[in-house]
């Protein structure tokens, strides 16, 4: 297995494939969250809920790309002039993938019900009054949570990188800008649209 596509397959594939299968991951990843309660509400960002709306599931995902497409594109379109737009997108629709998953933990709305837990009993984790299987669910959510946004990154970086052949650390430093950047923005704007 060539395992340099799990983190860099933008060198291998054309931005045509790129879009299509993640577009299909962003219709499938807003279905998911709809039907297991869960909003990305911002770009590193995961909650879950006990209720959200279908146009609310599909508003977090095009706010999040968008929000990626425009940060990384400036960042991109400032280390090579030539750089296309339609690169950048393929590379933010793509690298979501491994976050949208991550909705699947809410399965008849446990994380919910741990996240309630956890606030009637903040100390409840080192007290030992969150039932064993909570805390190990909430264990297992955390570590692979933390693995999803990681990958995602990566693929962030390495896409950015390749769509505009930047070099240095000077890309590495402005690349964490814009995620922190665009974080901030998709925060705004998708919790401006839950007030409409």
């Amino acid at each position: 297995m060539n395992y340099k596509l799990l983190y860099n397959p933008f060198e291998r594939f054309q931005e045509r494939f790129l879009i299509s299968v993640g577009t299909i991951a962003l219709i499938i990843g807003a279905l998911l969250a709809f039907y297991f309660q869960a909003r990305f509400d911002g770009v590193l960002d995961l909650h879950f809920v006990s209720q959200v709306d279908l146009w609310q599931t599909f508003a977090d995902q095009a706010i999040n790309v968008a929000c990626l497409s425009i940060c990384l594109g400036a960042l991109a379109f400032y280390m090579n002039k030539r750089t296309r737009i339609i690169d950048v997108l393929a590379v933010c629709l793509f690298a979501r993938l491994p976050y949208y998953l991550l909705s699947i933990f809410n399965v008849n709305g446990v994380m919910v019900k741990i996240s309630e837990e956890i606030l009637k009993d903040p100390m409840g984790i080192t007290t030992g009054n969150i039932a064993m299987p909570h805390l190990l669910l909430l264990l297992v959510f955390s570590g692979l949570s933390l693995i999803a946004i990681i990958w995602q990154l990566v693929l962030l970086y390495n896409g950015t990188k390749v769509t505009s052949n930047a070099k240095g650390t000077k890309y590495s430093i402005l690349f964490v800008i814009a995620i922190i950047v665009a974080e901030i923005l998709s925060k705004l704007l998708i919790n401006q649209s839950i007030n409409y």
